[in-house]
């Protein structure tokens, strides 16, 4: 059977996941845009390393919940420590959330969205994981993850993040000051600049860096950068904020 344009949406549960027949875009906006300006406090974890474009943990689970569960029999519902909830308001209500999730009421399932949840037998394929953030939040529901990506340090994030809730804290810390003592100011001092709102001879930390290949011109000889500009952004203040070769690289 094929269904015109025009026609109005079938929301019935039948053989279609929550997230094929609904989704709470308004809800999720909201948290976005907060963990948007704070990753660092909302999800830590991704910021362990950078990734450009690296899709929102919020967005991601919103995502999972959505689409993995599809049986509240096959769903377990943790309390604090996670001890399983046998009875409640969530257990039963679960079942009957999952089929009233429509485009005109998305937000049916959103009170599990902060609930602790395990998803029975499900499995969770990303062929361009990037730096895996839905194949991490789709793991907190308990799914067997697979990711593939071109990039090996793309792997190497993801492996990194799936792995990280077997890191004893005492032993990371403890190698990571180890590592900040022997390397910490031999790096930061190639991080320098000068700083534009000091009339003496300060410098002022570099936040983020652009490493830009250089090549011999066939033309002239001189050493070009493989770089458009130094701008790195334009600013609507009058200062504007211009980047340069750091002095000494």
């Amino acid at each position: 059977m094929r269904i015109s344009p025009m026609s109005p949406p079938d929301d019935s549960a039948s053989g279609r996941r929550p997230l094929e027949r609904g989704f709470p875009i308004e809800r999720i906006s909201a948290i976005a845009e907060r963990e948007r300006r704070a990753k660092r406090h909302y999800r830590p974890i991704y910021t362990m390393h950078k990734w450009w474009a690296r899709r929102l943990g919020s967005v991601g689970r919103a995502i999972s919940l959505y689409g993995l569960i599809t049986d509240a029999d096959a769903t377990t519902i943790h309390g604090e420590g996670r001890q399983i909830t046998l009875d409640g308001p969530d257990e039963s209500a679960l079942a009957g959330a999952i089929d009233a999730v429509s485009a005109t009421d998305p937000d049916a399932l959103w009170p599990w969205y902060t609930s602790d949840i395990t998803i029975d037998d499900v499995r969770v394929y990303d062929p361009f994981m990037g730096g895996g953030t839905f194949l991490t939040e789709a793991a907190r529901f308990g799914a067997d993850v697979i990711g593939t990506d071109l990039n090996p340090v793309a792997w190497f994030v993801t492996k990194t993040q799936l792995g990280a809730s077997s890191v004893e804290l005492d032993a990371f810390d403890a190698a990571f000051e180890s590592v900040t003592a022997e390397v910490a100011e031999e790096l930061t001092n190639h991080y320098q600049t000068p700083c534009p709102h000091a009339s003496d001879d300060h410098t002022a930390d570099v936040m983020h860096a652009l490493w830009v290949k250089e090549l011999d011109c066939v033309s002239c000889g001189d050493t070009v950068p493989l770089f458009g500009s130094p701008r790195r952004e334009r600013s609507v203040r009058p200062q504007g904020r211009v980047s340069g070769p750091l002095p000494g690289l």
